[in-house]
């Protein structure tokens, strides 16, 4: 009898083991850690927070070279790519929100990352401004908007004690910028040194 039933054991364990990982149970509830891999999590977006908005708030640094390039650019028709990004970056963060339920916070970032590359060779090699405003406005928004929405979304699924805490620590690199920032004025008025933000 109890080899019957180590066998009958094994065969359920077995059975088990051969489930594709992929497969949810029903009707589970997954409870955030709260620590492990979410500080990693942090760090890996709080980079991330650093690297995207950085290709459209500096974009500043290319408009001379724009409108050195196009006969028919000027300053207020250049200034309209990055607002064209920022607002692509916005109006489709509810929407890649809800693509979650499709597919995974890994493929959207990789796909808004790959998206972000494509636009930025594409706008490398643009010949005209209707180029500039579909590449690095509409390419590039839609990738920082897959790309940053993901690191803050999944931040939620590995905090619930200490969520507030993690959105918080994500936002490091700003507070750090602000502190130099600050520190760099008062030593610039002791030296005669011009702050950081002058620079």
């Amino acid at each position: 009898m109890d080899k019957e039933k180590k066998s009958a054991i094994s065969k359920d364990t077995t059975k088990l083991a051969a489930s594709p990982l992929t497969v949810k149970p029903k009707n589970v509830k997954l409870v955030p850690p709260d620590g492990a891999w979410g500080w990693v999590i942090i760090l890996a977006t709080s980079i991330n927070l650093m690297v995207l908005p950085t290709t459209v708030t500096c974009f500043g640094v290319l408009v001379p070279f724009i409108i050195r390039e196009y006969d028919s650019a000027n300053i207020a028709g250049v200034s309209w790519i990055p607002g064209i990004a920022v607002a692509v970056l916005n109006l489709t963060g509810p929407w890649v929100s809800a693509m979650l339920k499709i597919y995974s916070h890994r493929r959207l970032a990789s796909i808004g990352s790959v998206t972000m590359v494509v636009a930025i060779i594409v706008s490398s090699y643009a010949g005209s401004m209707l180029i500039w405003y579909a590449s690095y406005g509409l390419l590039l928004g839609f990738g920082c908007s897959l790309s940053g929405v993901m690191g803050l979304l999944l931040l939620q699924e590995y905090f619930l004690k200490r969520r507030h805490m993690a959105n918080e620590l994500v936002r490091w690199f700003w507070i750090a910028w602000w502190i130099a920032d600050l520190l760099g004025c008062r030593a610039a008025r002791a030296r005669g040194v011009p702050p950081i933000s002058a620079v």
